[in-house]
Parts: structure tokens; sequence; C-alpha cells
């Protein structure tokens, strides 16, 4: 049997395409990283807490050879958030977004 790295078989489909997901940070946004990865796709993850992500951002491209880019997002802050939009609108060859981040009101 052949060994692969994880994703090799389709990274051709998957070649040159991005991915951004939100909350990337824990649960489903962590896991849609990590699988859209496994697929082949470049990365661009946010979330809040810049120790955990940056981890899982090292972890994820050293398992599935992808370029990972971290974006630090608190989407209470308004600099924060346009900063966001104006990458998203960025990314040219964005095929897949998934906006899971969770914006929490006090009060």
């Amino acid at each position: 049997m052949m060994m692969r790295k994880k994703g090799e078989f389709l990274m051709s489909k998957a070649e040159n395409k991005i991915a951004l997901i939100t909350g990337a940070t824990s649960g489903i946004g962590k896991a849609f990283a990590y699988r859209f990865a496994d697929l082949g796709y470049n990365l661009v993850i946010t979330g809040r807490r810049e120790d955990i992500i940056s981890s899982i951002a090292k972890e994820i491209s050293t398992e599935y050879g992808v370029s990972v880019e971290v974006l630090i997002v608190e989407l209470s802050n308004q600099l924060d958030l346009t900063r966001l939009v104006q990458k998203v609108k960025s990314i040219s060859n964005l095929k897949v977004l998934v906006n899971n981040a969770v914006l929490r009101w006090n009060g």
C-alpha cells in the first residue's frame, strides 16, 4: 500500500484554492479548518486567542502541507471587523467561507 501525506490525492483538485474560516480556535470552526486542509485548501483562519490559533495553524501546516494565515479578530471591535472584510474582499481565489465566529454581547 502506498503511503501518502494527508490530503495528497485531493491536492490537485484544491490547488491554489483558499478557505477562510472564522472562529477556528475550537469546536466546529477548528474541525472545518482541519477538514479543508485535508482536502488541500490553503487556509485563512481567524480567532481571538492568538496563542491557541497560532498553535493550530502550525499543526495544520505541518500535518497537511498547506499554507495557513492567521488573523486575530474580535468581532465586537470595528477595526478588526473592517480588517476581516477587507481580507475577504482581497482574496481572489477564495472558494469557501465558513462564518463560524460568535459575537457575544454583554448586557
